[in-house]
């Protein structure tokens, strides 16, 4: 792997539950009744994806969310990257983009 793409993905996430950003996506899905999650452009799986993935799983019960990565690069490093993280055992989908033409 060439080194600037094994910075990037040592990278940290810029979005984080810490961040203004990410504590207002935790409190929007804690305020709502909100069960099911729609991402588009996932990245690697680290972000927004955590934050949300968290959010929901933290609410208990069923929840589903489903990630749409349309770029093929990105596409491989969330599938490799998501099952390796905690938070996502809910019912996380990957789709590419691609596919859904």
């Amino acid at each position: 792997m060439p080194a600037e793409k094994q910075k990037k993905k040592q990278s940290v996430a810029e979005i984080t539950d810490r961040d203004p950003f990410g504590a207002a996506m935790t409190k929007c899905i804690h305020a709502y009744p909100i069960r099911k999650v729609l991402e588009i452009g996932a990245f690697d799986g680290d972000g927004s994806t955590q934050v949300l993935a968290k959010s929901l799983s933290s609410k208990g019960g069923v929840a589903k969310m489903v990630s749409l990565e349309a770029n093929p690069e990105r596409f491989r490093n969330l599938l490799s990257f998501c099952p390796t993280r905690p938070t996502i055992l809910f019912g996380l989908g990957i789709l590419h983009g691609a596919g859904l033409r």
